[in-house]
């Protein structure tokens, strides 16, 4: 396919990824969505401790880390050791990929220019008070503007607290961000 899969104005996204060619919300699905034209790329982001911004789709890693261990409770490091380990064509990928950074998947979409489309996760999603905390808003937003990819960023979240955050303080920053609810 050459160039983004578009017809007008519409904009395909490749939802965790082209999942059904490299398991979900990996840095193989995300290149395999690039390369496949998709003009948008959607994650999942969890805060984990220390405030580093992790991407899995569910708080829990058994399903695709084969482990009764949860995202939110673990730091990037101990993250090392549960490597996603199930998920299409798991084996064309080496059998084991590491859980990626917010980071890591901004700036393969900014070398592309793809626009991010990023699902803010809490545990609870209609609880204000499992909202990401304002030091993980802050740093989404330092992400997206150190990538350069804030201003065609697409933000979800099903936790109105975390997208009130969002919106504070984006407009000065990226008056061109689209924040959503689900």
């Amino acid at each position: 396919v050459e160039g983004k899969l578009s017809m007008s104005k519409i904009t395909f996204i490749a939802n965790r990824g082209n999942s059904s060619i490299a398991p979900e919300n990996t840095m193989p699905a995300f290149a395999e969505a690039i390369n496949a034209g998709f003009g948008g790329v959607e994650s999942d982001v969890w805060e984990t401790p220390g405030i580093v911004l992790m991407i899995m789709h569910d708080e829990s890693l058994k399903r695709t880390c084969g482990v009764e261990k949860n995202i939110t409770e673990l730091t990037p490091e101990e993250l090392r050791n549960y490597p996603v380990i199930r998920g299409s064509n798991i084996l064309d990928y080496g059998g084991a990929l590491p859980v990626p950074s917010l980071e890591e998947y901004l700036n393969l979409l900014q070398e592309y220019d793809i626009a991010p489309v990023i699902e803010i996760k809490s545990r609870k999603p209609f609880d204000e008070n499992n909202a990401m905390s304002d030091s993980a808003v802050d740093q989404v937003l330092d992400l997206l503007d150190n990538t350069g990819t804030g201003d065609r960023a697409i933000i979800l979240s099903f936790n109105l607290k975390a997208l009130y955050l969002m919106i504070t303080r984006k407009n000065r920053r990226f008056p061109a961000m689209t924040l959503s609810t689900m």
